[in-house]
Parts: structure tokens; C-alpha cells; sequence
């Protein structure tokens, strides 16, 4: 995104840093039973990212783009649907709605996920709705090993949202892939080339049909511990 010509900030999953990596972050829920919430936490976290990036003297409000895979792709839908400053969504197999988490367990996610009072004002097809009329594509894995599976999860947050998107007149701006290479749980490179192609014609920015990087430039993770 950098070597396009982007502002680009990559935010830290809370307390899953260089120092730590992927630790369980199911330990959320302890903030619950104190009366800290710990989605709310979450949200705080995206919303003061987003400040520091837009603070940059060379951002441009018209065009932020969000998105992420996963854990990422549920902080994508989270930050859009809630914050307007958001003008493009690309959540990657990031969220299902939770009617549907209620008949697959292996789609009920992780625990900031699911709140317990979420429902009780909205689920994720309405959060996917408060989109409209920015542009989104929702990118979601045909055979995902980890979740949201591609047959399962587009009829209850793309084709429900559609119609909302149509009424709106802004249905060219809502598109959804499947992913079938590798098609497991990914954000590689035939799905970040889906991104950059969606956020090119959106904001109107020459068309690239390939990443940038050479392949020196892909180090290792243990060449990156610091």
C-alpha cells in the first residue's frame, strides 16, 4: 500500500504485539465481569488509530480505506459501520452474523465477537447495512478452515444487505468474492489483489493486476524478532 502511494497503518491487535504474537485473547470477557467493556475497548482502540492516521498532514479524508483479515476483518466492520470517517470497507473473513454463529460452533468466533448485549441493539447485518452508501466488498473463503465459510456467511451478510444497498441506488457500490485460491483462512495475494483493485476503482487511482514486492523483500518472521 506504501510503495502505492498510500498512508498505511497497520494497528495492533491489543496485547498481541512483536512481544507477545498471537496470544489468547479470549481473556476479554474478565473485563465484562469487572464492567468494563471490552468490545468498547476495542472500539476506542480503532477510533484514536484512525486520529493519528488522519492527523498526518498528507491524509486525505475522501479516501480511507480499512481492512483486515479475520480478527481483522471483524475490527474492519466494527470501525466502518461506526465510524463515517471510514469511506471504503474490505472486511476478509472477519464476522457472520450470530443467528448464525448459533447453529455452527466453529462460526461463533472469538470472544469480542460476540458481546453479551450485542444483540440487543443490532447484529452484524445491520452493522453491515450502516455501511451503505460507502463502497465495501466483502471478501470471505470458499473452503475457510477456521470460519465463515463462503456458502454459509454471504446470504446473511451480503445477500440480506443487498437489497438496503439497492434502496439506497448505491448497489454498484457493494460487491462481495470467494476466494478459491488457496480458499482457506487467508488474506493472500489473490485476495489482496481483490483489494486493490476494489479501493483503485473507488478512488479513482491507476489499476495495478499485481503486487509491487519483490520477493527479497518478504522476510521471514525469524528475521523480524526483535
Amino acid at each position: 500500500l506504501a510503495k502505492r502511494g498510500m498512508l498505511a497503518l497497520n494497528i495492533e491487535f491489543i496485547g498481541m504485539g512483536e512481544l507477545q504474537a498471537d496470544v489468547p485473547h479470549n481473556l476479554l470477557a474478565h473485563l465484562n465481569l469487572t464492567g468494563l467493556a471490552g468490545y468498547g475497548l476495542m472500539v476506542l482502540a480503532l477510533t484514536k488509530g484512525l486520529d493519528v492516521l488522519l492527523g498526518h498532514p498528507r491524509a486525505d479524508r475522501r479516501r480511507v480505506a480499512c481492512t483486515g483479515v479475520s480478527g481483522g476483518g471483524w475490527q474492519t466492520i466494527i470501525a466502518s459501520a461506526l465510524d463515517p470517517r471510514i469511506t471504503c470497507a474490505v472486511p476478509v473473513a472477519g464476522y457472520t452474523a450470530v443467528r448464525s454463529r448459533v447453529d455452527v460452533l466453529s462460526d461463533v468466533g472469538d470472544i469480542e465477537q460476540c458481546p453479551v448485549d450485542l444483540t440487543t441493539v443490532l447484529d452484524y447485518q445491520d452493522l453491515t447495512a450502516m455501511l451503505v452508501p460507502r463502497p465495501a466488498l466483502l471478501i470471505l473463503n470458499e473452503r475457510d478452515n477456521c470460519c465463515f465459510v463462503t456458502d454459509r456467511t454471504r446470504p446473511v451478510i451480503y445477500d440480506a444487505v443487498k437489497p438496503t444497498y439497492r434502496a439506497f441506488g448505491a448497489e454498484a457500490n457493494f460487491e462481495t468474492y470467494n476466494n478459491r485460491d488457496p480458499g482457506t483462512h487467508n488474506y493472500e495475494a489473490d485476495n489482496r489483489l481483490h483489494f486493490y483493485q476494489f479501493i483503485e476503482k473507488h478512488f479513482g487511482l491507476p489499476t495495478l493486476d499485481h503486487e509491487l514486492h519483490r520477493p527479497e523483500e518478504i522476510l521471514p518472521e525469524t528475521a523480524l524478532n526483535v
